[in-house]
C-alpha cells in the first residue's frame, strides 16, 4: 500500500510541473525579449544592408497569437517595403521554430514602424491558419 501511495503522490507531483505549450510560448516569447533588441541585416532598394530591429515577442494566450514587433531604421524608400504577407506565410511554412504554432492553427501578427517616427507604421501583417495551410 505504501508503494501505491508513494508511486501515486511521484506521478501527480511530476505532471503538476508541466507547464502548457502555450505557456512555454509566452515565456519564451518573454526571454526573446528580455534579451533586448536583435538587429537584422536587410537589402534595401540601393543596393546596400541596413538595420532592421525586431524589438519584442509576445505570446498572447487568450488570442492563441505570436506578435513580433520591428523597427525599421533606414527611410522606408531606401530599404523597400516592409515584409509582405506572401513572404511572411513562405517564411514561416519553412521555419522549424514555427513547427508547433502551425501544427496548432495558431496566429501570428507582425508591426513594422519606423526608427525615426514611431508613430509611423510601415506594415501590419496578421497571418492565420488559412493563410498557411
Amino acid at each position: 500500500m505504501k508503494k501505491i501511495l508513494i508511486f501515486a503522490t511521484m506521478l501527480l507531483a511530476m505532471t503538476a510541473c508541466q507547464e502548457s505549450i502555450e505557456k512555454r510560448l509566452a515565456r519564451e516569447a518573454r526571454e526573446i525579449t528580455e534579451k533586448g533588441p536583435q538587429p537584422m541585416q536587410v537589402l534595401g532598394n540601393d543596393g546596400k544592408m541596413h538595420t532592421m530591429i525586431r524589438d519584442s515577442v509576445v505570446f498572447d494566450i487568450a488570442s492563441l497569437t505570436e506578435r513580433e514587433y520591428f523597427t525599421m531604421t533606414g527611410d522606408i524608400d531606401t530599404i523597400g517595403t516592409a515584409p509582405t504577407k506572401e513572404a511572411l506565410v513562405s517564411q514561416l511554412r519553412n521555419a522549424p521554430a514555427y513547427r508547433i504554432h502551425r501544427e496548432r492553427g495558431y496566429s501570428f501578427y507582425f508591426l513594422y514602424r519606423s526608427a525615426k517616427n514611431p508613430k509611423q507604421v510601415y506594415s501590419e501583417i496578421t497571418i492565420t491558419k488559412k493563410d498557411y495551410e
